[in-house]
């Protein structure tokens, strides 16, 4: 799914906010311990490779980091979805992953794994490729 015109100019709201972002990205971007991997990123890894399965599962993985902090910031700063679809775009714009998955399909994909997960709270945002 594309974002409409309106909704590209929107996207990038997030910037107000950028450092606090950058520094929970470069968190979340360290090395996954090899005995903290979620079962749950495993699972989806095996099933939805995006053309690389070790990939997809770092991916899972730092999605499910990432998640945990918009999370507890959400009340405070609104636009957390929008910071959410830009890494989101910028993940998957790397060549090891494949094209045709939509940014909205592997974030629902993500999400229906990681719903087991008591620790796991959803955003119910709506992503979209930026392009």
């Amino acid at each position: 799914m594309s974002c409409s015109s309106n909704e590209k100019i929107d996207r990038y709201d997030f910037s107000n906010n950028i450092d606090k972002y950058i520094t929970e990205v470069k968190k979340i971007e360290n090395p996954i311990p090899p005995n903290t991997p979620l079962t749950d990123c495993d699972e989806y890894s095996n099933i939805h490779s995006l053309g690389n399965k070790e990939k997809a599962n770092i991916l899972c993985n730092n999605f499910s980091r990432l998640n945990k902090f918009l999370v507890s910031i959400k009340s405070e700063i609104h636009n957390y979805c929008n910071f959410l679809n830009y890494w989101f775009n910028s993940e998957l714009s790397q060549a090891l992953f494949s094209k045709n998955d939509s940014i909205s399909d592997v974030y629902i994909g993500m999400e229906t794994y990681l719903y087991t997960n008591q620790e796991y709270s959803p955003l119910n945002c709506e992503l979209c490729n930026i392009n």
